[in-house]
């Protein structure tokens, strides 16, 4: 994956683009444990319209990534990066090399945070 920006200008990136309040998303599941879109598209549109929040980061760990596959993580990638529509920004977050391989050039997010 290539980075937008240089190692020497991280910093300036950061001051850029990480601005205001950010918040980690929590996943909402139907009760047979499938992702809820309608119910996550809500919630995003919540976070991002009615809060105004400056980013989001999401499917770490307070989105359950764990218990996720990596297509439920990716279309949560996918939504999100959907209905920000660059309101706000996104970082899309997992374990080992699963969130950076789910959203081909990172589809719009700012960032990949991997554990």
């Amino acid at each position: 994956m290539t980075l937008p920006y240089k190692k020497q200008d991280a910093k300036a990136y950061a001051r850029e683009h990480f601005r205001g309040v950010w918040a980690a998303t929590a996943t909402p599941f139907r009760d047979d444990l499938s992702l809820d879109e309608a119910g996550f598209r809500a919630n995003l549109r919540h976070w991002i319209g009615d809060l105004g929040l400056g980013g989001l980061f999401v499917s770490g760990k307070q989105g359950e990534f764990f218990s996720m596959s990596v297509p439920e993580r990716k279309r949560t990638f996918e939504l999100a990066v959907e209905e920000a529509a660059g309101r706000c920004g996104i970082v899309i977050a997992g374990r080992c090399g699963a969130a950076a391989g789910a959203v081909p050039g990172r589809a719009g997010a700012l960032g990949v945070a991997l554990r």
